[in-house]
């Protein structure tokens, strides 16, 4: 019976993951009632990835190694990272670009722990593509998993606080996540308003929105998110 429990907990997980991504992007589908699980269409995803796209190629990013601007290259894993969630051809990318930061970033404290949560976020992104459920679980585990001890060295960190948010809320009822999502999106509602220096225009735009179309917010909190969207001299969505 326990062999039975888990072989059905892993074909629901299965399925789950396929709903596993990040959002940058406004208009996600809400919790369905039927089965307890938030869900995001393919059509938002790839919306996501189109948005990527063009902000990869506005900032000019190449495929391979980063150059020497690290700022840059930071704003190109960003954009890396999101492509990837609906193309796994780009973790790998993602993936490489991460690793030619890692080996570049030695002092810049805030700039390691930025490196550390996007591996965390990546792990979680392998977990949506891989198709063996175990193998899903193991980078699942992984990846919450460094994304929690972030959270918890760094809890003021809203860029770790958002990875971590966007990667358990779609993840199914039964992983016990929604204690920490509600934690992020606490956390996030309040210092947003104060927080854009944390993150780049596009990648602050994007965080924000995402909490006013997901978050319980109140009135006053949501009026203080949109006047900091408002605030932004060029916005990009």
């Amino acid at each position: 019976m326990r062999m039975i429990l888990i072989l059905v907990a892993l074909a629901l997980l299965q399925s789950a993951l396929g709903a596993v991504t990040p959002a940058l992007i406004p208009r996600l589908s809400a919790q369905s009632s039927a089965e307890g699980q938030r869900e995001m269409s393919r059509e938002e995803g790839m919306a996501l990835h189109e948005w990527a796209q063009r902000y990869l190629k506005e900032i000019g990013a190449q495929v391979g190694d980063g150059g020497q601007d690290l700022p840059a290259d930071l704003e190109r894993l960003r954009a890396m990272y999101f492509m990837s969630v609906e193309d796994r051809g780009w973790v790998r990318n993602a993936e490489d670009l991460l690793h030619n930061l890692e080996g570049r970033v030695t002092t810049e404290f805030g700039e390691r722990v930025t490196l550390d949560a996007y591996g965390g976020a990546l792990e979680v992104v392998r977990a949506r593509h891989a198709r063996w459920p175990p193998t899903k679980l193991g980078h699942l585990r992984e990846g919450v998993g460094i994304l929690d001890r972030i959270v918890g060295e760094e809890p003021e960190n809203l860029e770790a606080r958002y990875l971590r948010l966007v990667s358990c809320y779609y993840l199914p009822f039964f992983l016990k996540r929604e204690e920490s999502v509600q934690e992020d999106f606490r956390v996030l509602v309040a210092d947003l308003p104060y927080g854009q220096k944390a993150f780049s225009p596009a990648v602050y735009q994007g965080v924000v929105r995402f909490v006013l179309d997901n978050g319980d917010l109140s009135a006053q909190e949501r009026t203080l998110l949109q006047q900091s969207l408002d605030s932004l001299r060029d916005p990009l969505f």
